[in-house]
């Protein structure tokens, strides 16, 4: 009988340490800047005005996620980057420091022109690419903004993502 009250007792204080453990993972202290706490609005089908993409801070995924909001509306976050670097995530765009892959050269039939992100500079600049292959380049945007509101602000330490505690 004692041996059995023993291995009871055993088993319920792993199975008590275990969950502490787990528990600490989850803590994460919350992020500071109070725009963390915003949440896109709402948008209903039938709306016709201006629309914009931001970042807002999805604290269930722990992750900074872009979503359509009113162009008036100045909640959230206007770049990855600032919603990753204010709202402590760690997340990285490491597509933002892949060079070009499918350059034009001299060539200038099937050539899309668009912009992608100088990693060393920390701009976005002009480029180029095959029309048929610039799905396949991942630093590789349409518009000047597209490519600010994506890469802008991450430098060569942080466009990989920074350390941190995670489960």
């Amino acid at each position: 009988m004692r041996f059995l009250i023993a291995v009871v007792t055993s088993y319920s204080l792993v199975s008590l340490q275990l969950a502490e453990s787990q528990d600490q993972y989850r803590k994460r202290e919350q992020p500071k800047d109070s725009a963390c706490n915003d949440r896109s609005p709402w948008i209903s089908t039938d709306y016709e005005g201006l629309t914009i993409f931001r970042y807002f801070y999805n604290s269930t995924l722990d992750m900074c996620v872009d979503d359509f909001v009113p162009s008036t509306y100045t909640g959230g976050f206007d770049t990855f980057y600032e919603c990753v670097s204010k709202c402590g995530t760690g997340e990285g765009a490491p597509y933002c420091a892949e060079e070009p892959k499918f350059r034009c050269g001299n060539s200038s039939k099937d050539c899309f022109h668009g912009f992608r992100f100088n990693i060393t500079s920390g701009k976005c600049v002009e480029s180029d690419t095959l029309t048929d292959h610039r799905i396949y380049e991942p630093n590789f945007f349409a518009t000047l903004q597209s490519c600010e509101y994506s890469c802008k602000g991450f430098t060569s330490a942080t466009v990989k993502g920074t350390k941190r505690n995670k489960p």
